[in-house]
């Protein structure tokens, strides 16, 4: 499948989508995809939420266990006047595309995606409501977050969100699902959800949000939610086994970037994934992915700055974005 012409299309049809005026409040848009037993805390944790009123709306993805009639049984235990859920389905087996059903039933002026797997504090959705209120201009509000392990223990430092979205999306995808709340306008007038990306499609999103010109605000205060890492989520454990994806879809992103700098900063980022590969001992295939790069890049001073960034990840040192930053 053709992800730019993809791309294309969908961003001029869904931009120009009819849609009912919306409404004040906000709406946590969930994928499922066979979690029965997973999704139970997640849903657990939205249900605890302070904020009123707010809707839910989940997207089960055509799941083979019993997660469709889990859903359903949840919902109706905790519907109240305050506090509505739809549960939609959508066949095609990408979160992008579950994602996309689910904001069809967007109504309300602000939108959150979340995922089966993370939990939020009560006053997670209270915060960026609250951010909202306190900065009318915003666009987008986001927040930083820890990465936990199944057991909830910190995998490593917080993963922290910031205002400059195209670097720090590319580079460090600080626009992921779980990173940030956002007006229902600026998404649509973004395109919405690419179906098509199967991996990175929050980067691959976040880099048409990063061109609406947004003002991101950062809330303040402690994380109010943890993101768990395991070998069933959706990134997967490889770099070198999603590779294949991971290089569509960034050869999808590739057209959207007209400036100099930001086709240099997705080089950066090709840079990054060709180094987690050879970490991986993949040294054949980071090395097409190299020279690939590389034939894109005339200035000899960013060929040898590619160089070194792979080489830097090839190493397991981290840190990188915060050592390339300056020169992007």
């Amino acid at each position: 499948m053709d992800l730019t012409a993809t791309n294309s299309a969908m961003t001029a049809d869904y931009a120009h989508t009819p849609r009912a005026i919306l409404e004040p409040g906000i709406t946590v848009v969930v994928p499922v995809y066979n979690r029965e037993q997973m999704a139970r805390a997640t849903l657990r944790s939205i249900a605890g939420q302070t904020y009123r009123p707010m809707r839910v709306v989940l997207v089960d993805n055509d799941s083979t266990d019993g997660t469709l009639g889990m859903l359903r049984q949840w919902a109706d235990s905790v519907k109240a006047p305050d506090f509505s859920v739809d549960i939609l389905s959508e066949s095609i087996h990408t979160a992008a595309a579950a994602r996309r059903k689910g904001t069809e039933a967007v109504r309300t002026e602000y939108l959150m995606f979340f995922d089966s797997d993370d939990m939020m504090q009560p006053d997670h959705v209270a915060r960026a409501m609250r951010g909202f209120a306190a900065h009318p201009e915003a666009d987008i509000i986001g927040w930083d977050f820890p990465l936990c392990d199944p057991h909830g223990r910190k995998l490593h430092r917080c993963r922290f969100f910031a205002r400059s979205l195209m670097y720090h999306n590319l580079i460090n995808g600080s626009l992921s699902t779980q990173r940030y709340a956002m007006r229902t306008s600026l998404l649509l007038a973004a395109g919405g959800w690419n179906p098509a990306i199967k991996r990175w499609n929050d980067l691959e999103l976040g880099v048409r949000l990063a061109l609406q010109r947004p003002v991101a605000v950062k809330a303040g205060g402690k994380p109010t939610l943890h993101t768990v890492g395991h070998h069933d989520s959706i990134t997967g454990p490889s770099a070198t086994e999603a590779a294949p994806d991971r290089i569509a879809t960034l050869d999808a992103v590739e057209p959207l970037l007209t400036s100099r700098r930001h086709r240099r900063i997705l080089l950066l980022k090709r840079a990054i994934l060709a180094g987690e590969c050879r970490r991986e001992g993949s040294r054949g295939y980071a090395h097409t992915q190299m020279q690939n790069l590389l034939g894109k890049e005339k200035c000899p001073f960013y060929r040898q700055l590619y160089r070194a960034a792979s080489a830097w990840v090839a190493c397991g040192i981290p840190g990188v974005s915060v050592a390339f930053r300056l020169f992007f």
